[in-house]
């Protein structure tokens, strides 16, 4: 019998469509410096890029006014209440796959 068990998932765009949510949110963040970027191109330049380093590129392509801890604090805040509000979609399959794997592992919890 187990006694101490853990199971720890590394969900990040294994288990949710988080390039996809990260994208939108900053696609969303940056319209409201008149600056134009689609989930698309997020995704193809900047999905795994820190959040600082991605501030400062578009502080400094475009000429913003404003730091980067100040994009990088919103862009929590607006994280934060994305998750809250709607949740991250997870990728086709997780929900089965999860569900198996309580069946199975049980007596793990």
């Amino acid at each position: 019998m187990v006694s101490n068990a853990n199971s720890f998932f590394d969900f990040d765009g294994t288990l949710v469509d988080s390039e996809t949510f990260h994208a939108d949110n900053w696609s969303a963040y940056l319209a409201t410096y008149g600056v134009t970027l689609t989930a698309a191109d997020f995704i193809e330049y900047y999905a795994g890029v820190t959040w600082p380093k991605i501030a400062k590129h578009f502080i400094d392509s475009y000429q913003l006014s404003v730091d980067v801890v100040t994009i990088t604090t919103d862009m929590e805040a607006l994280t934060e209440a994305k998750i809250r509000q709607y949740g991250i979609p997870a990728l086709p399959g997780v929900d089965a796959l999860l569900k198996d794997f309580l069946e199975k592992f049980q007596w793990l919890l």
